[in-house]
């Protein structure tokens, strides 16, 4: 008999790692702390991966889960360990949240283009940062977007320091109002 799956067992049964199959780097998983299940056989290969989702007040209160075993259009592809309803924060809010200075927000219809546009706006200011280039106060913006960046990434305060607020969706476009 199979263990049915809750968010304490997903918490501590999992782990934060890249995603092939998303096309998911660490980097971007390790901010929007998504978890993944390896299979047993090799210890390595992404089995399943789990979306995390937040309540209105931020309290971590379920996953959607994508089970990598079965095609997409079988039953069970797609399915929620605790609680994920239209009234959860859109994907990525809760870390958008956490970041000061916004004057844009990244809108996107759901957590593959959240995380999609995410890990390109992470690319793109480091390469600002590196870049000899660039002007001193756009490096010093890039700096202090990595920092919060990395506080997101290590669960530390990052009070005061922007970050790339990419959100999306999380019940499909139906539910956008």
């Amino acid at each position: 008999q199979r263990q049915e799956e809750t968010v304490e067992s997903v918490l501590h049964g999992t782990r934060i790692l890249a995603v092939p199959q998303m096309s998911l780097s660490l980097d971007a998983a390790k901010y929007f702390k998504i978890r993944s299940a390896v299979s047993s056989e090799d210890g390595v290969t992404v089995t399943a991966t789990y979306l995390p989702y937040y309540d209105k007040y931020g309290k971590l209160t379920g996953f959607k889960k994508r089970d990598w075993k079965l095609p997409k259009e079988k039953t069970g592809h797609f399915s929620v360990v605790g609680t994920v309803k239209a009234s959860s924060q859109f994907f990525g809010q809760h870390e958008a949240s956490l970041g000061a200075g916004r004057k844009q927000l990244f809108i996107v219809e759901g957590e593959g283009d959240v995380t999609a546009g995410w890990q390109s706006g992470f690319e793109f200011v480091k390469a600002l940062q590196a870049s000899p280039n660039v002007p001193k106060g756009i490096k010093d913006w890039a700096a202090s977007v990595l920092k919060g960046i990395s506080a997101i990434q290590n669960g530390e305060d990052i009070a005061g320091v922007p970050t790339l607020p990419f959100v999306g969706l999380n019940c499909g476009t139906a539910n956008a109002v």
